[in-house]
């Protein structure tokens, strides 16, 4: 992912990242089994893969948190293709031996906008962007600009000094 950051502040390009997080992962496993969670997994795997058109590195970030960069996508495009992937993964049914299950992500992204950051703090401004659409209530879309000068009228604005944070 660093190389991905590398090109596009060197080149002043725009670059969105993206935390996908699969909401209450824990009560799936625990009243499905680890094997229906592992499927879960794969399957939203699938959709990041698919969803993402080949335009974007998606990879596994931790226990069922998956990231996705978009090189060359700024706020707005980056939050397209967030709200295309949270719709496709709320209307699929998830097949299990008990039927199916409805499954909901939440996303928080990071963009910048031919400005030079860090990695780190890329990923630390999208997983705030992450607890924000968890504490609004799961299942969206939140997101925060890298530098932004221009404040939105976003209630939890202050929580996040460091971008401007809005929710789909």
């Amino acid at each position: 992912y660093q190389a991905a950051l590398d090109r596009a502040t060197r080149h002043g390009r725009c670059l969105s990242l993206l935390i996908i997080d699969i909401d209450d992962f824990k009560k799936i496993n625990d009243a499905q089994g680890h094997a229906v969670g592992d499927d879960v997994l794969r399957n939203i795997a699938t959709i990041l893969e698919t969803e993402s058109q080949d335009q974007g590195q998606v990879g596994r970030w931790g226990g069922e948190e998956f990231v996705l960069i978009l090189p060359g996508f700024g706020r707005d495009a980056a939050e397209k293709v967030a709200e295309t992937i949270r719709h496709r993964c709320e209307i699929t049914p998830f097949k299990s031996p008990w039927g199916n299950l409805k499954i909901t992500i939440s996303i928080g992204i990071s963009s910048l906008e031919g400005r030079d950051s860090e990695l780190a703090h890329l990923v630390t401004e999208a997983d705030r962007a992450l607890y924000k659409a968890k504490a609004d209530g799961k299942n969206r879309v939140c997101s925060t600009l890298l530098g932004s000068d221009s404040p939105e009228t976003d209630k939890d604005v202050d929580m996040f000094p460091a971008g401007t944070v809005r929710q789909l």
